[in-house]
């Protein structure tokens, strides 16, 4: 060791100290900081070790603590005494303390995870709402019709995968899981239709129940036979899983309303049909909803305003557009708009023209149908 520069001497002391306190905390659990490396170096050098043999006794091998005089050990051994319940008392509160900090990092964790699952419920429930809209197809034959009428390879993408993902995520039906590229290859139009198609046709043969709601994700108990009767404790963790399931849904449903509220998403922009609707006779009585520009008495500000109103009649190609032009055949309709009261606008008529290339977007001049308002079963 004397040819060994101090530096590595210093770090070999320094890793066998380490390694004590690595043994001490494997064998009891935990150890105080301020006397980690001091229970190490007493075991190490052996300062409380005593002979226990003939020939120990016989060559005198005794730890240092041994070698001190008698009334320095006493003395020693005193204070220790009469410091125990202190120090007893200090270690059981730094034990608490750090059970504490446990607990609280274990109930941010739990929060989370919560947030997550809340996040991946509500958009679960979202899906699940498309069902009971014209924004699904439920047949081979619906499929078929509603992508000739969308134009764009953006929005028909779209729509296969959100028709997909509605019996995927919004019924909990793992079977329905599809990737949507291999090998790094995007699947096609051609491909995803097709996917939708078959999987449509294997569903409507097996006839399986559409379930009211998606699955809550909470971690659930693997399902095992019961062989006699079930026991109480059981019946008790069945019980506690059902009431978080219960809690997690009420919570999701609150927090997506409160988003729509505040203006993120759209449920009544998810229940639309995936393609503007043709103006014609059987659009009359329909209502709808225009974004327009209103002057919100409310915020004292200028912004973008849902409007509702019933279709009154479509154009056919007699309306005065302006001095020299007419409206064409179906390409404005007279709609009677209802009272909003945020803009002190009372109710009253005027003719619109509904675009096909802004149906249910979110810019200026955008219209949809008006589907009521919506039960978010809260």
């Amino acid at each position: 060791m004397i040819c060994i520069p101090d530096p590595f001497i210093s770090e070999l002391v320094s890793m066998s100290s380490f390694a004590g306190v690595t043994a001490q905390i494997q064998t009891y659990g935990r150890i105080g900081m301020h006397g980690a490396a001091a229970v190490s170096d007493m075991q190490r050098n052996k300062f409380l070790s005593g002979p226990t043999t003939k020939k120990g006794i016989a060559k005198n091998e005794r730890g240092l603590f041994h070698e001190l005089p008698e009334e320095l050990r006493l003395t020693g051994t005193i204070m220790a005494m009469e410091d125990a319940p202190k120090t007893r008392e200090h270690n059981s509160n730094a034990i608490d303390a750090q059970r504490k900090m446990r607990d609280e990092r274990e109930d941010i964790k739990k929060q989370k995870g919560l947030e997550n699952a809340s996040d991946v419920y509500i958009e679960c429930l979202i899906y699940r709402t498309m069902w009971d809209s014209e924004a699904c197809w439920k047949t081979v034959g619906e499929v078929t019709s509603g992508l000739k009428k969308l134009k764009y390879k953006k929005d028909i993408l779209q729509a296969l995968k959100d028709n997909i993902q509605i019996r995927f995520k919004g019924f909990g039906w793992d079977d329905w899981k599809t990737p949507w590229s291999h090998m790094g290859v995007q699947y096609t139009v051609q491909e995803l239709a097709k996917v939708l198609k078959e999987m449509i046709s294997a569903e409507n043969k097996k006839k399986r129940s559409i379930p009211s709601q998606p699955p809550v994700p909470v971690p659930q108990r693997k399902e095992t036979p019961i062989l006699g009767t079930a026991t109480s404790q059981r019946e008790k963790l069945d019980l506690l899983a059902q009431e978080k399931e219960d809690e997690l849904d009420k919570t999701a449903r609150k927090e997506w309303r409160d988003r729509e509220l505040k203006g993120i998403g759209s449920v009544q922009q998810n229940r639309q049909p995936l393609s503007a609707p043709k103006l014609n006779k059987a659009f009359v009585g329909r209502k709808i909803e225009y974004l327009c520009e209103l002057w919100d008495l409310n915020d004292n500000s200028l912004g973008l305003h849902w409007s509702r109103g019933l279709i009154g009649d479509i154009s056919d190609g007699t309306w005065g557009k302006t001095m020299r032009t007419m409206w064409k055949k179906d390409e404005a309709v007279k709609v009677h708009w209802d009272a909003i009261k945020e803009a002190d606008i009372k109710k009253c008529s005027t003719i619109v023209e509904l675009k096909p290339r802004l149906w249910n977007k979110d810019c200026e001049h955008a219209w949809r149908y008006d589907l009521g308002s919506f039960d978010y079963g809260i």
